[in-house]
């Protein structure tokens, strides 16, 4: 059985999945293929592209009406092609029998080539099982092909195992001190209305972590991807679950689920204000025995990143790829730069630039284009009304109770200010576009700051956030060297503010002292960052 293989696009595309033949033979292919997984299903893939419709629909197959023996779903990102799905889907590739893989894999290609000249074939990852006999000798597919290898990570569903490792005299420490916060519960979602009441809190956390780790928003950015969990948890292939206290949450997972793995692919999260009790390590371990009584073997860590906390939860390891199809130029110099990158990296470990950590050099890269982005930005305006105090910056300490005191009566700011504790919603209405900082940055020390115990305060006006200030009393840290035996008074502190006269800053202090903090709070200080001149001038008048 020869047949040609054709890419199909738009309403063609569109219309075949209307074909009830085809999807019936998508079926059957998805059946026999080996190494297929959920992100290759016509459940995902045909909802994905319901939910995300503003990108392309790509089909590559040698469907004739009848028969198929390979199948390829695409879209395309910045003229690169990938599969449907994009980062949503964690393993990605074509479907197809084993005696059938290498044949249509050389149509596809062909096709792919001449429907799309000069664009790469991207795809992340492709699973140990993926045939890749192709690309072994040399020849015209090598030559035009780069993979890059990861460690798989994935974390076997023993109980015993996993209560032992409950049962560790630091997690166990742990677990008795959430537990004298209230009622500990792990559990798993079953409804519908329940999943939904709950994502809106775990895609925050989700994205406040990644926002201040990598700048990377999704659920903010992207709504769509909330509606396509939803659908797939309707489905029946999401798996979500929760840890919480009293009823809060304080961390979750909601992963893709085939037949017997869950996937670390959907949201992951934990509460900063909870996280030295690391709830999301016991999250995990809680999830993996309950995976074991749902029948699930595995939970699957996914590749990248596998020497933190994955590490320490892998039970076993495969092997995982990244794919590239492109130009033999291309290929030659993708070989170059990862040898280059592979050279220097050992010799960058414990090695930084600029204060930036030069062990992750993707990272680092981003951070140090941010940094010059805004360095540049600031130059341009350096007249504009908006300040910053970040952790570990250069600082004074000034007596504020006394200052507070004596001050006359200001008149109130206008009712279109809203003032919240501990509201981290409203760091989302933050505008870098409009900003001489970086969002990360500001996530960042904010999500320290929380870890550290201290309490955060926002104040907004409409959709604009002017001003994020801290209370750090004697209970929580004011610095990384700060050790738990505090002698130091309590602190307030403005990270960040923008467009607010000293009286108004004034009146944010006395409005924060007067409704927030307790009488018994003495000897209140004001933190100034040396940059921070609003406040310097205020104090000084």
């Amino acid at each position: 059985m020869d047949l040609k293989c054709f890419v199909i696009k738009g309403i063609e595309a569109e219309n075949l999945f209307k074909n009830p033949l085809f999807i019936q033979a998508w079926d059957v292919l998805f059946d026999s293929c080996p190494w297929a997984t959920v992100f290759q299903s016509k459940a995902f893939v045909l909802n994905w592209y319901q939910c995300f419709e503003s990108f392309s629909k790509i089909i590559v197959t040698d469907w004739d009406g009848q028969r198929m023996t390979g199948l390829l779903t695409l879209t395309q990102k910045n003229k690169v092609l990938t599969a449907a799905g994009l980062d949503l889907a964690e393993y990605q590739a074509w479907l197809s029998s084993q005696n059938f893989s290498d044949k249509f894999l050389k149509k596809a290609l062909f096709a792919i080539n001449e429907a799309f000249p000069n664009q790469t074939l991207y795809l992340k990852y492709l699973t140990a099982k993926v045939p890749l006999n192709l690309f072994v000798n040399k020849g015209f597919f090598t030559a035009r092909t780069f993979l890059r290898q990861y460690v798989h990570p994935l974390m076997e569903t023993n109980v015993e195992v996993l209560e032992s490792e409950l049962k560790k005299k630091n997690k166990k420490e742990k677990i008795n001190r959430l537990k004298r916060l209230g009622d500990l519960e792990f559990f798993e979602v079953k409804g519908n209305d329940h999943f939904r009441a709950l994502i809106d809190e775990m895609s925050l956390q989700s994205d406040f972590r990644k926002g201040a780790f990598y700048n990377k928003t999704y659920f903010h950015d992207e709504p769509e991807r909330k509606t396509f969990l939803l659908k797939l948890f309707k489905l029946g292939l999401l798996h979500v679950s929760g840890l919480s206290v009293d009823g809060k949450l304080i961390a979750s997972n909601a992963g893709i689920m085939g037949p017997d793995v869950v996937h670390l692919q959907g949201i992951n999260s934990h509460s900063p204000f909870y996280s030295k009790y690391s709830p999301g390590i016991l999250q995990f371990l809680m999830l993996g025995i309950a995976l074991k009584n749902s029948g699930f073997r595995y939970f699957d860590l996914t590749p990248g990143g596998a020497d933190g906390y994955k590490s320490a939860l892998a039970t076993e390891t495969s092997l995982a790829y990244e794919f590239w199809f492109t130009s033999p130029w291309k290929t030659k110099k993708k070989r170059w730069l990862e040898l280059v990158k592979n050279w220097i990296k050992p010799r960058l470990q414990d090695k930084s630039f600029l204060g930036e950590d030069l062990s992750n050099l993707n990272v680092a890269g981003m951070r140090l284009k941010l940094k010059l982005k805004f360095a540049l930005k600031r130059l341009k305006s350096p007249r504009k009304e908006e300040y910053v105090h970040f952790l570990e910056g250069e600082s004074i300490i000034v007596p504020l109770q006394d200052k507070l005191k004596n001050t006359t009566s200001l008149e109130s700011l206008s009712e279109a200010y809203i003032l919240r504790e501990n509201h981290i919603p409203d760091l989302f209405l933050f505008d870098e576009n409009a900003s001489l900082f970086p969002r990360m940055d500001v996530f960042a020390d904010c999500m320290i700051r929380l870890e550290y115990g201290q309490t955060m305060f926002t104040l907004t006006k409409g959709k604009d956030l002017r001003a994020i200030c801290w209370f750090i009393p004697l209970t929580a840290k004011a610095s990384k060297t700060e050790t738990k035996e505090i002698t130091r008074p309590p602190i307030f502190v403005a990270s960040y503010y923008k467009d607010l006269s000293s009286d108004e800053l004034l009146w944010l202090f006395m409005k924060l002292e007067n409704d927030f903090l307790d009488d018994s709070v003495e000897n209140l200080n004001l933190e100034i960052g040396k940059n921070q001149k609003t406040l310097l001038d205020w104090f000084k008048s």
